[in-house]
């Protein structure tokens, strides 16, 4: 661990020397991730994106035809229990991709990238806020570079894996467990037309879910580092002044929700700084209320500071 620790440390300082701010190089990130993920259709980050593209179109409908195969052959596989669940198992997978696809594709992701960008331009000037910035960009960095081609790899090994079976033990092996009705798969022909459809799948599933998966990972590192900078800002924030600025707060003129809000947080700044975290399912609303929560408490804090 402190060997790679010592590698990041000299990868992300020469990244530093690279770039002239932590924006360009976030910047250059994001356009990393538009890169890999615009085979099908959903590069999000760009300001002139639209869902009626033709790739992402055809990855929808291929998301359709995946599914309707799928459960064709759910009635066909009934009775035959392995065969059975492994499809029902890649119907899941097709599911997931549906929510995905739709849910990375909102103009809320959008939203969420033009509020990280301007947190990056740190009018503050301090050099603790740009080291925080910094190491932000280069983990968002560092998640593209070992994402895609981890992605790229686990695509590649699952056809690869089912062609090697098929010739080492003699009988026709798929991917996954759906195959296309009127083939017969245990004859050559019907084989490589259901592999062949296997494989655009898996070239589907891999660019999709990377793409989705490349965003989630953007806004969380951001989401992480965000809470580095309010660090940074409470301690460099004087206590007299915090006092004085709490006591001019027109709290009157707050909404009730605010009101409770701030008044939780006053609450726990009279304990010591104890900062825990966890992981629990949240949808993407939840997760947008809870981002913008964060940006309005750091905007406080800068203001006053």
């Amino acid at each position: 661990m402190e060997f790679l620790r010592r590698r990041f440390l000299c990868w992300r300082n020469g990244l530093e020397s690279e770039f002239s701010s932590a924006k360009k190089l976030f910047e250059k990130a994001c356009h990393s991730v538009t890169q890999y993920i615009w085979v099908c259709g959903c590069e999000r980050f760009e300001p002139n994106f639209t869902r009626w593209n033709a790739r992402f179109v055809f990855l929808m409908v291929n998301i359709c035809v995946f599914m309707a195969v799928s459960f064709w052959s759910l009635t066909v596989l009934w009775g035959q229990r392995v065969e059975f669940i492994f499809c029902c198992v890649t119907i899941g997978i097709g599911v997931q991709g549906f929510v995905k696809a739709y849910m990375y594709s909102h103009d809320t992701i959008y939203e969420l990238l033009q509020y990280n960008l301007k947190r990056f331009e740190n009018t503050k000037g301090m050099p603790e806020i740009h080291h925080s910035l910094i190491d932000t960009a280069s983990l968002c960095t560092a998640s593209v570079k070992l994402i895609g081609p981890c992605y790229a790899s686990m695509g590649a090994f699952t056809i690869l894996i089912s062609i090697v079976i098929s010739l080492y033990y003699g009988r026709f092996e798929l991917p996954f467990g759906f195959y296309l009705p009127g083939l017969d798969r245990a004859t050559w022909i019907g084989y490589l037309l259901n592999l062949a459809f296997h494989i655009l799948q898996v070239f589907e599933a891999v660019t999709g879910l990377l793409a989705a998966d490349m965003c989630f990972f953007n806004l969380m590192i951001n989401a992480i580092g965000q809470l580095d900078v309010m660090i940074i800002y409470l301690k460099k924030l004087g206590n007299d002044e915090l006092i004085r600025e709490v006591y001019n707060a027109p709290w009157n003129e707050l909404p009730i929700p605010a009101q409770k809000a701030l008044g939780m947080l006053l609450q726990f700044a009279q304990n010591p700084v104890i900062l825990s975290d966890g992981f629990a399912p949240i949808d993407l609303d939840s997760f947008l209320e809870i981002y913008k929560k964060i940006y309005s408490y750091l905007a406080m804090i800068q203001n006053i500071n």
